[in-house]
């Protein structure tokens, strides 16, 4: 029996430690996103959602985080593991939440630059009429002051 209560302790103690590294990982990660193309920050986004939600299912599994609170050897200690898990999850939703910004401005950047040409083509033909119109009229005075001079 006491093999098997350390046993679970172990596990217990180690997806503690496995969901407090990945969301300091994913953290790091969110906290610079900018110079990523549009795919990079779509991996980035699954990555940090998944990272939240294991974080969620570990808190209400029976290995939850209270288990290992309850274990930890002092409150103390206890409260610091809480707040440690508790920071790096707070630090993956602002990551996070600047991924899906940086991500909805440039798709909306993307939209604009597709739509743009299409907009614009009627206005670059009728800016190269006015520009052959302009340069057929300078031929012409050309060639009437040459005749006439």
């Amino acid at each position: 029996m006491s093999v098997h209560l350390l046993s679970a302790h172990l596990l217990q103690e180690a997806f503690f430690y496995l969901a407090l590294t990945n969301t300091r990982r994913i953290a790091q990660l969110c906290s610079s996103p900018e110079g990523l193309a549009c795919w990079a920050l779509e991996i980035l986004k699954e990555a940090a959602e998944g990272a939240l939600r294991f974080v969620q299912d570990y808190d209400t599994s029976a290995l939850g985080l209270g288990q290992v609170l309850e274990a930890s050897g002092s409150h103390d200690q206890g409260e610091s593991l809480f707040k440690s898990l508790k920071r790096s999850t707070n630090a993956v939703i602002n990551g996070l939440l600047r991924v899906k910004r940086l991500l909805k401005i440039r798709r909306s950047d993307a939209d604009t630059a597709a739509a743009t040409p299409a907009a614009a083509a009627p206005q670059q033909r009728q800016q190269a009429r006015q520009q052959q119109q302009q340069l057929a009229q300078q031929s012409l005075q050309q060639q009437t002051s040459a005749s006439m001079g």
